[in-house]
């Protein structure tokens, strides 16, 4: 007899017709329900959570160079170190361990400051070094005759300097920048702008003349 169901089951199969070749629908003898092809297996999940997602909301990151980590270690030494009839060479240790610790974060907000003042002005930098690149060339080209074409030169090549040298841990100042003319603040507005060119003028070039000493600042 089951054969002979299975040999049924086989030529339906065969035939095209959709079969349930569960036990429960053999033994009883009735039709197995039709069946969609789409529907046959479960469909992906498009939105699939990412692993460590969940996880955003963490109070520290995983990077043990990161700010947060490196201030929870601060404030647990500095925690340590309030406590009373502690040893005084685990008090040494740990006043060294809290020196390093605010070096590093030091640096560390010296980079991250570095960084947001890289993205935020590389291209009015670019736009500013091509006009005082621009600068130089057109007072290389004066006459010889000229008498300001010394002068003219030597402002273009502090121009380019500035602009090539300016100190990345400060808000970047325009060199083009002008103000409206018909402002009753012009004046003064100018007067302010030049005065803190030229300090910073003066602060690339003693940067540039030594240079190792201040690497990590320009």
């Amino acid at each position: 007899m089951a054969k002979w169901v299975m040999r049924v089951v086989v030529w339906l199969f065969l035939l095209g017709f959709p079969v349930d070749s569960s036990k429960e629908a053999l033994k009883k003898g009735r039709k197995a329900p039709a069946v969609d092809p789409k529907k046959s297996f479960p469909s992906k999940r498009k939105h699939r959570i990412p692993p460590g997602s969940r996880l955003k909301s963490q109070s520290f990151p995983d990077k043990k160079t990161g700010k947060k980590t490196l201030k929870y270690q601060i404030r647990s030494i500095e925690r340590l170190l309030r406590t009373k009839n502690m040893d005084s060479l685990k008090r040494c240790g740990l006043e060294k361990r809290l020196a390093e610790l605010h070096s590093n974060l030091s640096i560390f907000n010296l980079n991250r400051t570095q960084r947001e003042h890289d993205k935020k002005y590389t291209k009015i930098k670019l736009i500013e070094r091509k006009k005082a690149k621009r600068m130089l060339k057109r007072a290389e080209k004066l006459p010889e005759s000229s008498r300001n074409k010394s002068i003219a030169i030597q402002q273009a090549r502090d121009a380019v300097e500035y602009v090539t040298c300016f100190p990345k841990t400060e808000k970047y100042i325009s060199l083009f920048k002008n103000f409206d003319p018909t402002d009753e603040q012009y004046e003064g507005q100018q007067r302010r702008l030049e005065k803190v060119r030229k300090e910073l003028m003066t602060k690339i070039k003693a940067k540039a003349a030594h240079p190792k000493s201040n690497r990590n600042t320009i």
